[in-house]
């Protein structure tokens, strides 16, 4: 298990945050389409991190990416006026995401992400 500290730092305006963690596929690979359903259903507009991170203003830019040429997942933050609350956030939404593949409106959510 590996842990990182998000520090914010008074007095700056804007910050920017990358994460990324070991994600190796490619477009031929059983869990490329879960991935990039993750990451786009994450994503999209008006979506979960629009929602709760953009939305509260936590930071301007957020979004889940599937960096195929190097092997990642990859969240990104930018300009962010609470990194450390907007990290923190993120990773509630990723805890959620079990559950709300059971939620009644998934199906559709899951038809509009195609």
């Amino acid at each position: 298990r590996e842990e990182c500290v998000v520090v914010t730092v008074k007095g700056a305006e804007g910050c920017n945050l990358e994460m990324a963690v070991p994600c190796a596929v490619h477009r031929q690979d059983a869990n490329y389409v879960p991935a990039r359903l993750l990451a786009e259903l994450i994503s999209r507009a008006e979506g979960p991190l629009w929602e709760r991170i953009r939305g509260r203003g936590l930071a301007y830019h957020a979004s889940l990416d599937l960096a195929m040429w190097s092997g990642q997942l990859c969240f990104c933050l930018g300009d962010s006026a609470d990194p450390a609350k907007a990290l923190a956030e993120f990773l509630l939404i990723l805890k959620e995401v079990p559950a709300s593949l059971d939620a009644p409106d998934a199906p559709a959510v899951m038809a509009e992400a195609k």
